[in-house]
């Protein structure tokens, strides 16, 4: 196949944050234009596995190009998706009404779901990606091909596990799964267990990725700042900053795993294969926070085209930024600490 031509192989690690996802699509969009990159496996959680699914399935389809159309085919069906409000499209000052809808139905809808369940807001339990998923996404295609490893992250509910679904476990119910935020979705069951977003047990899964990809490279795309410098103090704002300490703690957990064990690799208990991988890994990371840090409280979970475009060019931007940086050390060495 086509992507397969290209030099350097690596992996990617898409963190989830709803909406902001839309950087990611950014910066693979940018990653595909490259021709010395070819991609080996790809770890996602919730919208980090929508990015995931929709690059590999147009690989599969017509390579680069191919991946680059899908995402943009996905993100342009997501924004479809929420609500038209076609009544008042060719009235004077349409956008500002628009926004004002927006924002009063959110802030309404946070309200109520402080109080009750999707089981009582949404007992019909609809879900506007699984159109999206079924419409765009050969799934079937997507467990039989051996191109791309894919590795995606949901949290088991009886225990707060993680459950890494593998190509052969893809379906449009492990990526509901992976994106489910219990506060809006009812919990997704698959062979007789529930699952909710991968976000509260593996954002995103490293261990994983490293130990089965055959790629010495991983460039991990980060969604939520890993540090903010405002003091939050309204409502929103505290739940904001509580959602970014929730969702960032895996990702936190898992570097600290990988630098212990990392110092361990020398001992004799550790196979030969694992020394290796442990010691050789290269780390890189892409950065959302200064495009998505100041946005407004709840943004991530805005479904706006006009949003999605923006922080898409967000990402493409840093991912320039980010090559003229360090393209010369993909390879040999890593350019994100890792473990401090």
């Amino acid at each position: 196949m086509k992507f397969r031509s290209r030099r350097l192989s690596v992996n990617l690690a898409l963190q989830g944050g709803g909406a902001f996802g839309a950087f990611t699509w950014g910066v693979i969009d940018r990653l595909l234009e490259d021709p010395t990159l070819s991609f080996d496996s790809i770890s996602g959680t919730s919208a980090g596995s929508v990015n995931a699914v929709a690059m590999a399935a147009g690989l599969l389809d017509n390579g680069p190009e191919g991946a680059r159309q899908k995402l943009h085919d996905i993100w342009h069906a997501i924004a479809d998706s929420s609500m038209q409000f076609s009544f008042v499209q060719s009235t004077p000052g349409f956008e500002a009404v628009q926004q004002s809808i927006h924002k009063s139905a959110r802030l309404a809808f946070e309200r109520l779901s402080q109080v009750m369940s999707p089981y009582e807001l949404n007992p019909l339990d609809i879900n506007p990606l699984s159109d999206v998923l079924e419409s765009l996404i050969d799934f079937d295609k997507l467990r039989k091909q051996t191109e791309i490893k894919l590795f995606i992250a949901a949290t088991a509910v009886s225990t707060g596990t993680r459950r890494i679904f593998r190509n052969q476990d893809l379906t449009v119910d492990t990526i509901l799964a992976s994106t489910c935020l219990p506060t809006l979705f009812k919990a997704i069951n698959i062979d007789g267990e529930h699952y909710w977003d991968g976000g509260y047990s593996a954002n995103p899964d490293l261990k994983t990725l490293i130990n089965e990809s055959g790629a010495r490279d991983t460039i991990i795309v980060l969604l939520n700042p890993l540090t903010d410098g405002r003091f939050p103090k309204t409502a929103a704002e505290i739940s904001d900053s509580v959602n970014r300490i929730t969702f960032n703690q895996p990702f936190l957990s898992e570097c600290d795993y990988i630098g212990v064990y990392r110092e361990l690799a020398g001992r004799s208990f550790f196979s030969r294969r694992y020394r290796k991988k442990l010691l050789d890994h290269h780390f890189h990371a892409i950065q959302s926070g200064q495009h998505t840090g100041n946005l407004a409280p709840g943004s991530n979970t805005t479904i706006d085209l006009e949003m999605f475009l923006k922080l898409h060019q967000s990402g493409r931007e840093e991912t320039e930024l980010w090559f003229s940086e360090n393209r010369k050390k993909l390879g040999k060495n890593s350019t994100f600490e890792l473990f401090k």
